[in-house]
This record gives structure tokens, sequence and C-alpha cells, in this order.
């Protein structure tokens, strides 16, 4: 504030861009300073309503070669792509392994185009969805949804 004028929110989010796409290109994201804390900000920025910013995020995340992220980073990446995300949460089964329900709107001969979360990534990947999903979700309520007085169609 000393002389300093804010940003405007354009310039703050190319600028944004500009920086993750600098840290999606890490080889190391662990021996910089303070990657700990870095990891927890990408994965802060997955909620961010804007898809390409938590696309960014997602890749800067990848860096870290993270057990639970590596096998799912592409069906991620379909929930973050406005055509992909429905038939992506189609395919998309919370339940465990064992479990022989199907998602609703999934046939029995899906079963191979299904994913399922392994049961050794599920309690740190389950969060990681989460964030994309409220991301996602909140841009798309922005949309229609945030206006006073829209018709109950509009909001669905």
């Amino acid at each position: 504030s000393q002389g300093r004028t804010p940003l405007q929110p354009s310039v703050a989010q190319r600028r944004l861009e500009v920086v993750l796409n600098v840290f999606a290109s890490a080889p190391a994201p662990l021996s910089l300073p303070r990657g700990e804390q870095l990891r927890r900000v990408y994965e802060g920025l997955l909620s961010r309503p804007r898809g390409d910013v938590a696309l960014l995020a997602l890749r800067c995340l990848g860096t870290y070669r993270l057990p639970h992220l590596k096998p799912y980073a592409l069906r991620l990446e379909a929930l973050l792509d406005d055509a992909k995300l429905r038939e992506t949460l189609v395919k998309f089964r919370v339940a465990r392994e064992g479990d022989a329900r199907l998602p609703e709107g999934a046939r029995k001969g899906d079963d191979d185009q299904l994913w399922t979360v392994d049961d050794a990534h599920r309690a740190e990947l389950i969060p990681l969805i989460t964030r994309v999903l409220y991301g996602r979700f909140r841009a798309r309520s922005g949309a229609a949804g945030g206006r006073r007085g829209a018709s109950p169609s509009l909001r669905r």
C-alpha cells in the first residue's frame, strides 16, 4: 500500500498463470525453498472456479510425483474440461473395489471404462477430487444461479 496501486483482476490472473507455468516445469519441487508450502498452495488452487488455473495447479502437483495422484492425473484433468465433466462424473466410482454396484447411468459392460479409487490412494486423493469438483461447480453456478430473481430452471 506504499504508493502501489492494486493490480486489475485480469493482470493478476495472467501473472498467476505465468508463475504456475514456471513452477509446473520445476523438476524437483521439494528441493525448492518451502516446497511443502507450495504444495499446499497448489492444492488450494484446485478449487478455483477458473479451470485453467486449476489445471495449472494440478500440473504443478504432478511435479511432486505423488503416488496417489499419478494414476488419476488424466481423469482429474478430464474433470477440469467442460466438455468431459459429465461423462467423467458418470464413470467415477467412489465405492470400494469390492462393491458390485455400478454408478447411475453406467451399463454392466462398461466396467473397463469405469474407474475406481484404489484403497491405498483414497485418503489422499478424495480431498483433491473434492477440491476440483468444488471449483468446477462454483464456476458453473456463477453462470446463472448467482443472480437474484433467477428462475429455478436457470439454476439447474
